[in-house]
């Protein structure tokens, strides 16, 4: 892929919620994304383009952030953003039920 002046985004946790409502809007808006997940590469929603590459692996290894640098370097002639969302899961105090909070 040959680089641009396009904004580039690296997206972390893009197979779902907020990351990936927040590529796809990056991506209508004109910007070139990084994406990545554990299994990104099946997601239904998201398939590579010239503007979106795709990186499966679990963020947290070393493997994964070489790839999503390369990746970030083949398609990037200038400067980037970096948005990692995570999900927690925190118990309820007033039941058994745990609830999920996206931050």
């Amino acid at each position: 892929m040959p680089t641009t002046q396009q904004p580039v985004a690296i997206i972390t946790g893009a197979s779902s919620g907020i990351g990936l409502g927040v590529t796809q809007a990056l991506l209508e808006r004109g910007w070139r994304v990084v994406a990545t997940s554990r299994t990104i590469s099946k997601s239904k929603e998201l398939k590579p383009s010239p503007d979106l590459v795709l990186v499966d692996g679990e963020v947290s290894k070393k493997e994964t952030a070489i790839k999503v640098t390369e990746a970030e370097s083949s398609i990037s002639a200038g400067s980037i953003c970096w948005l990692t969302t995570l999900g927690f899961l925190f118990p309820s105090r007033s039941s058994t039920t745990p609830r999920t909070t996206t931050i």
